[in-house]
């Protein structure tokens, strides 16, 4: 091999930099590694895939005859990191395979895996992409070659499985499909027989190595699988570790059930367990043990608890737990105020939630509340509620550790303040300074939203009259013991309350101060509450006080500064929002401000709260225009140039006469004494882009320095990836109508720059393409007689040094541009295949809307025309050719004014780097496909596009869906593309409908249902579910559900919907997308018999 040195100034060269020099791997043995001055490598051998590029390093390891897994993911690999195996000699290279897998959740590193021959010598060549001198673990596995790959040749247990196994498979095997759904990868069976009736559970929470295990488990012979249970992937379940699982079904004495372990689109090894459970007596809500209020403990335990399905209205805390193993409790109430208190042993972490109504039907009441205990290592909650006269209340204990554990609890009566309601408000308070002490330990939750989070946070209530002036509310006091939030609220009655502003943690961690207009004679309810859903009580002092507006408090009675003056002293104390201001760095509209004005005399200005005494964080915002007409040109916050962190810089060119408006805002919307300092600087020759210096295309390359230079201005229209805190210098270039290609690519200085190319004027700059901050050439296409500004700037704010940049021009890729499509005919064929590149294409930063794509690399476009009213068009790059990371944006309209139809970002393809997109046709609509690469990447792609029948879906011609307690879980695959739209509007469920929908049904059924999408590849867009019951004529909602909260993996777009079904009724289902999305899904439906669900009598 070859080796190129270009980044080993600053290390030696590792003693394995060269294929010569491999470092020999033992199998099971972690090796720690670098890539401090790593050189790279030229390899006369191309594997294909397009990885092996970057500084390198090698590693052999001595074949078993058996499948070898070798893996860099660690928490102690701080890089990606990408490898490539060869066979033969360093001097001849054979490929043998690349990179297939990434690493699992959060750990960085890389997977490769290959089926190794006997004593043969394998090289290793590790690389990281992006150039990081950092080190990894690298660790090489054998992975003896398994006989229980089908279901045929499961491996037989009875009563118990403990095994460590891989479900990797690279001999060819395929995949094989389980009846519980679609498999991503090949996987092992095992069989285990009930040795007693009961529950059985299955686990992969020991798993080896991190990487999304699922469990499915089956009943039958192979051939006729039923699926009695699933369990899905996880990203972290606490006391399971990463990517475990489990799963629980009832089972039969004398049974055989099969259970399948599988990866979500991944492979590694992992540790399965099952068994039978000896569950508590009082496991299920109809089995629920009485408490008493007299205040005595009973102990209890979650360990062999089974999972529980809500039914009714689920408390919201409960959502956030994938894992609620849990126990019953009920008493009667008395028509007092009742506290629920859990003490947790060990690390269970046992919560509580608290139900009325009956176990079949169960209503929120309360939910538990953290609260520090000293005598409670383990943790402790409380619930607190009225508990009315003669209603059962059900208390639900359930740990959020899978391993779960012991408690305690015990019930207690209490009475609470009175202003726990807004109509027993404390007040009206003096206005002139007056201190109250509050506690909220004794207060509860009472139906009144917080103005922030909407959380169930229990609190306590004031009043205050206003006087024309502005009020002060704080808890800023040392007396306050808690993370504390105040709410401010006005309106004519309790009954009908309007949320003026709010505020948390703005004079500490755990106090706050709000300030805020009022009108003589009007009065205002204050709520102090917690931070968090009802996890925060304590107590208090609340001080009142009203103060005089601020001077300067608007941007028309701004107090004029000279530059060079002393620091103007100033004060937020009094100051109010400013409607009419656009954000520039905070919002003007919600945080408050006191304005400056300063005249431009044709020098650099810089605005500094650095030199103030402030304890509090500010931030500075510089506008032009008029008071009326504010443009925002540049700002600065919590600025690491100055010696206080908590202060703001904000530097620009002052143009001669040009008055400039500056708004000192405290961060935390509090108020602060502060003060403002305006100098005049001497800057660089093309320090700013008023004077900017001009370069011309196929000139002479310019020798350029960031030495000295200003941090750059703020483009509030510019989409441009710029560095708002790193020092930049500035060019121009007269447009030719060429394609230019910008470049400060060098052998003799760093690659840390970035480019970004902008036109417009100064003031108000649009961006047309830019580099990122990891490659070195930005292309554009330079309209005649238009001016381009060039924006050099390095990637940290303390980097400073030379550059140099050259602007050559270039050939534009003929389809480079929406208006010069390249049109696909599908008039007389179904399908075309397109072989394409991006590599000489630019960005298209015009476009208006960029269907929420990440910074794209260069783009080509292409335009077809929809031949049929029920047809969908899909277009895919997931073709091996494909070799670089693409995304796929639809549009419709015409190229001046284009409108998202739908977009994808990795949906298949090595790496899943590859993308598809799907969309009903309208027959005769012209529609642009757009080819772009995922953060700046560019190359080859295989672009197919074919037309298919659409299906329509209505609540007339619903899927029927059969559930049983044979037959619990039903995975239903389809596309909401082209179905039928409802007309715009509210559903009976109170949720806007602006999507395709279709409809499934489920009668007879008495139980626990649940529908739900969060699977983990099946479902690729944001879904609504929504349950109807009565006719299709006048439905009426049941239940519905948008972003299930609890799914971390499906980043909150994906819905579960739970309810108690009655047996005989109809049940109308209807599956859409939230905000018009539309696309392929997998839907689950789950079922629990009524005498066994949580709600079982």
């Amino acid at each position: 091999f070859e080796s190129l040195v270009f980044y080993s100034c600053f290390y030696d060269a590792p003693e394995n930099d060269m294929c010569s020099g491999s470092t020999m791997l033992a199998l099971d043995e972690p090796t720690m590694g670098t890539f401090q001055g790593a050189t790279i490598d030229s390899i006369n051998s191309d594997c294909g895939f397009g990885t092996d590029e970057g500084q390198g390093v090698w590693y052999t390891v001595v074949g078993t005859g058996s499948e070898i897994l070798l893996s860099t993911c660690s928490y102690d690999t701080w890089v990606g990191t990408s490898a490539t195996v060869y066979s033969g000699t360093c001097d001849q290279p054979q490929c043998v395979t690349a990179d297939q897998s990434s690493c699992f959740g959060w750990v960085s590193g890389g997977r490769v895996s290959w089926k190794s021959e006997i004593d043969v010598l394998y090289h290793v060549h590790l690389i990281n992409p992006d150039g990081w001198e950092d080190q990894f673990e690298i660790l090489a596995t054998n992975i003896p070659d398994a006989n229980n790959r089908a279901c045929a040749t499961a491996t037989q247990e009875v009563g118990l499985i403990d095994t460590s196994a891989s479900t990797l498979d690279l001999a060819g095997t395929g995949f094989e499909e389980d009846s519980c759904g679609k498999v991503g990868t090949s996987g092992l069976w095992y069989d285990v027989a009930a040795t007693e009736d009961g529950v059985m559970r299955a686990s992969t929470c020991s798993t080896i190595d991190s990487f999304y295990t699922v469990i499915s488990v089956m009943a039958g012979d192979c051939d006729a699988l039923t699926c009695i249970a699933y369990g899905t992937s996880y990203d972290y379940l606490p006391g399971c570790g990463e990517g475990g699982t489990e799963v629980e079904w009832k089972a039969t004495s004398g049974e055989s059930y099969h259970i399948f372990v599988r990866g979500i689109d991944d492979y590694g090894t992992f540790q399965l367990s099952s068994h039978s459970l000896d569950t508590p007596q009082n496991d299920l809500c109809k089995d629920a043990s009485s408490l008493s209020m007299e205040g005595v403990s009973v102990s209890g335990s979650t360990e062999s608890a089974t999972q529980d399905l809500i039914v009714g209205n689920q408390c919201s805390q409960e959502t956030f737990y994938k894992v609620r193993r849990g126990v019953w409790y009920s008493f009667t109430g008395k028509g007092t105020f009742v506290r629920a208190n859990v003490c947790s042993e060990g690390n269970s972490e046992t919560q509580i939630s608290i139900y009325s109504g009956d176990c079949s039907k169960s209503q929120c009441v309360a939910e538990g509340q953290y609260e520090y205990n000293e005598s409670c290592p383990g943790g402790g909650y409380k619930a607190t509620w009225k508990a009315e006269n003669g209603v059962d209340y059900y208390l639900f204990l359930f740990s959020t550790n899978v391993q779960g554990g012991g408690f305690e609890v015990s019930l207690t009566e209490f009475t609470p303040p009175s202003n726990y309601v807004c109509d027993k408000g404390v007040g009206p308070l003096d206005l002139s300074g007056e201190t109250i002490a509050g506690s909220t330990l004794d207060s509860i939750y009472d139906g009144t939203p917080d103005c922030s989070y909407k959380t169930l946070s229990p609190g306590l209530w004031y009043t205050v009259i206003g006087n024309g002036d502005i009020v002060r509310v704080d808890t800023c006091s040392q007396a306050t013991q808690f993370d504390s939030q105040i709410s401010i609220y006005r309106g004519d009655s309790c009954a009908n309350l309007e949320c003026m502003t709010y505020n948390d943690d703005s004079c500490g961690a755990l106090t706050s101060a709000v300030q805020f207009p009022t009108e003589a004679g009007e009065k205002y309810y204050i709520k102090v509450h917690g931070h968090g859903y009802g996890s925060s009580t304590g107590n208090f002092e609340l001080s009142v006080q009203s103060i005089p507006m601020a001077a300067n408090n608007f941007c028309s009675s701004s107090t004029p500064v000279t530059p060079g003056t002393e620091v103007v002293k100033a004060s937020t104390f009094g100051a109010t929002y400013s409607e009419d201001a656009p954000p520039c760095v905070l919002d003007p509209s919600s945080t408050p401000g006191i304005w400056f004005t300063v005249q431009g005399r044709g020098k650099a200005i810089t605005a500094s709260t650095c030199l103030s005494s402030s304890t509090s964080s500010t931030s500075i915002a510089v506008y032009s225009g008029t008071c009326d007409d504010l443009v925002c040109i540049t700002g600065g916050g919590y600025d690491y140039h100055c010696e206080d962190s908590l202060a703001g810089i904000a530097s620009w060119y002052g143009e001669d006469g040009v008055d400039y408006y500056i708004l000192v805002q405290a961060d935390d919307g509090s108020g602060v004494d502060t003060g403002l300092s305006v100098t005049e600087f001497e800057n660089v020759d093309n320090d700013f882009c008023q004077i900017a210096s001009r370069v011309e295309v196929d000139g002479e390359t310019v020798s350029g320095t960031i030495t000295g230079a200003t941090s750059v201005p703020i483009f509030p229209n510019a989409t441009c990836i710029v560095y708002s805190e790193t020092p930049s210098v500035w060019y121009y270039v007269e447009g030719d109508g060429s394609t230019i290609v910008a470049s400060t690519c060098s052998e003799q200085f760093s690659y840390d720059w970035s480019l970004s190319i902008l036109k417009g004027s100064c003031g108000d700059l649009e961006c047309v393409a830019d580099s990122g901050w990891e490659y070195c050439t930005v292309r554009f296409t330079a309209t005649l007689g238009e001016r381009y500004y060039i924006l050099v700037q390095g990637t940290s704010i303390d980097q400073a040094g030379e550059f140099s940049l050259t602007l050559t021009s270039s050939e534009a890729t003929e389809n480079d541009l929406c208006s010069n499509a390249e049109v696909v005919d599908l008039s007389s064929s179904s399908a075309k295949t397109i072989v394409g590149t991006t590599i000489e294409a630019t960005q298209d930063h015009s476009i208006t809307d960029t269907c929420g794509t990440f910074s794209s690399g260069g783009d080509v476009w292409y335009q077809l025309v929809g031949h049929s009213s029920d047809s969908v068009l899909v277009a895919t790059t997931c073709d091996p050719g494909n070799d670089f990371d693409t995304q796929l944006s639809v549009y419709k309209g015409d190229c001046s004014k284009l409108e998202c139809v739908t977009t994808n970002d990795d949906f298949c393809g090595i790496d899943y780097t590859g993308s598809r997109v799907s969309w009903a046709a309208e027959e005769g609509a012209a529609y642009f496909i757009r080819v772009h690469g995922y953060d700046y990447s560019g190359g080859n792609f295989v672009l197919s596009i074919t037309s298919e029948t659409g299906t329509n879906g209505n609540c007339e011609s619903p899927t029927e869906v059969e559930v049983s307690e044979s037959s619990p879980l039903v995975l239903l695959t389809g596309t909401t593309v082209n179905a039928d739209k409802p007309p715009l509007g509210l559903s009976p469920c109170g949720l806007f409908v602006d999507s395709s929908v279709v409809w499934f049904t489920i009668t007879g059924v008495s139980g626990a249902v649940t529908a739900s999408t969060c699977s983990t590849t099946g479902t690729v867009f944001d879904t609504v579910i929504e349950v109807f019951e009565g006719q299709c004529e006048t439905l009426t909602c049941v239940t519905s559900n948008d972003d299930d909260v609890s799914d971390p993996s499906s980043m909150s777009s994906c819905s579960t919907v739970k309810w108690s079904a009655e047996e005989g009724k109809v049940y109308f289902i209807r599956l859409g997308g939230f905000a018009g999305a539309e696309g392929e899904f997998e839907l689950v439906f789950s079922f629990i018999p009524s005498t066994e669900a949580r709600g079982g009598d």
